[in-house]
């Protein structure tokens, strides 16, 4: 079951809006953000289907224009990923850690559709893959 979560201001400001599994997780997660102590009120919407979710989170932002959400998500940008990303948007933490090793943010890690080719082998150790394994497009097996 998906959650699509909004943080409201003690003005009631709307603040940002997200799509998780675990919204109360996924809150304290936000605790590096500039706005993570302005926090005062979340609310939380349950969807049974993840796009569903996904979809109702791009309209939010498109509508009630969050002070914080930078990218309107799409299904394209999250849902359709190869099986090293999809493993990577799956395991909780695993984001920040990869966006640590390489020099980006976690949120930009997020956008990969397949990891990029200037930080598999990087990242190849991390994975515990092979370059191949994380992109055979580019990679050829031994």
């Amino acid at each position: 079951m998906a959650q699509l979560y909004r943080h409201y201001d003690k003005d009631g400001v709307l603040l940002y809006v997200g799509v998780s599994l675990h919204a109360v997780t996924r809150l304290v997660q936000h605790n590096d953000k500039g706005w993570f102590e302005d926090i005062s009120t979340v609310k939380v919407q349950k969807f049974v289907d993840k796009n569903e979710a996904i979809i109702a989170e791009a309209e939010a932002i498109k509508k009630e224009k969050p002070k914080f959400n930078i990218a309107i998500p799409t299904l394209e940008t999250t849902v359709n990923r190869d099986p090293v990303m999809r493993r990577v948007y799956k395991e909780r933490g695993l984001a920040s850690i990869i966006a640590r090793e390489v020099g980006v943010t976690p949120s930009a890690v997020q956008q990969w559709k397949k990891v990029p080719p200037e930080h598999v082998m990087t990242l190849a150790p991390l994975l515990k893959l092979r370059p191949e394994e994380i992109r055979p497009d580019i990679f050829k097996k031994r």
